[in-house]
């Protein structure tokens, strides 16, 4: 094997292992809280791997991505709002970047600009029920309650499995007495 595509293999088998590390984080963390120490640990692999990858072409968009995400599971909301908008501008297509930088900007107090990146994510995947859902929470954080009604509305079209989140979803309180939220959850699905 050449030398050229020794270091190919290496660095995509890093990147997976980064990968891997990242989603075991997220699905462990939302089902049992994963221990923050464990957590930090963890995504501190997944950056050091990451930091050894050097991958070329459309792998470079995938090892921003995960930095980002590596990132914001530290709480390094800035780098990893560095690393998603790279992402972003080498795959405008990947909608999990959106989400994650808007979620970043959001930890940050640039509400507005989350917005923004959401909208951006409506255009590309508008059928996408969870860029609705967020979008619908920010634009209710944000107090537009009528485009946050109306995102919600096409969010549960599309999914009616995210009804089951919306009595937990603290970012909802502030639109929970006006008519429009009430409008959209009368909504059949």
């Amino acid at each position: 094997m050449s030398v050229s595509k020794l270091r190919h293999y290496q660095n995509y088998r890093q990147l997976r292992e980064a990968q891997g590390i990242l989603e075991l984080i997220s699905c462990n963390d939302d089902l049992w809280g994963l221990d923050p120490e464990i957590k930090r640990r963890m995504a501190c692999r997944a950056l050091s791997l990451l930091q050894g990858a050097r991958p070329r072409g459309s792998r470079r968009a995938a090892w921003y991505y995960l930095r980002g995400r590596g990132w914001s599971l530290l709480g390094k909301h800035k780098r990893a709002i560095r690393a998603l908008r790279a992402a972003a501008k080498i795959d405008p297509h990947h909608i999990a970047t959106y989400l994650s930088l808007a979620w970043c900007l959001k930890r940050i107090d640039r509400l507005e600009q989350s917005i923004e990146i959401l909208n951006q994510a409506v255009e590309r995947a508008p059928h996408h029920p969870l860029v609705r859902y967020n979008q619908a929470c920010y634009l209710s954080l944000a107090g537009q309650p009528q485009l946050a009604a109306m995102e919600l509305s096409i969010a549960l079209e599309l999914k009616p499995d995210l009804r089951s989140r919306i009595a937990g979803e603290s970012d909802f309180d502030p639109i929970r007495n006006h008519p429009a939220f009430d409008a959209a959850l009368q909504v059949i699905v």
